[in-house]
């Protein structure tokens, strides 16, 4: 996936960069046909749990906007898998099993 390739996605931002959570819309209308499930696996799902545990830290400490923010992005993560479902070609090396003959 190109577009995946030039945005870090799932690595947490420096503090000198600025966040760029726009890019996870942009992302879901990139997906094309065929993209590998496996890129979900590795870079898209420890992204959602990081978004997850920083909206649930935030709530816990009061933070009602810096939690929906989180959780808003936590969200938009978990809508990139639809695109990543059209036409996959890793299913059998994802789920484990071996290729079709």
């Amino acid at each position: 996936m190109r577009v995946a390739r030039l945005v870090s996605i799932g690595a947490p931002p420096r503090a000198s960069e600025t966040p760029r959570p726009y890019l996870l819309a942009v992302l879901r209308g990139a997906v094309p046909s065929g993209s590998q499930l496996a890129y979900v696996a590795d870079r898209v799902l420890p992204l959602t749990q990081t978004l997850k545990r920083a909206s649930e830290a935030a709530a816990a400490r009061g933070s009602t906007l810096e939690s929906a923010q989180y959780h808003t992005l936590y969200l938009q993560a978990w809508g990139l898998l639809s695109g990543f479902c059209a036409s996959p070609v890793d299913i059998p090396t994802v789920r484990g099993a071996p290729p079709p003959r």
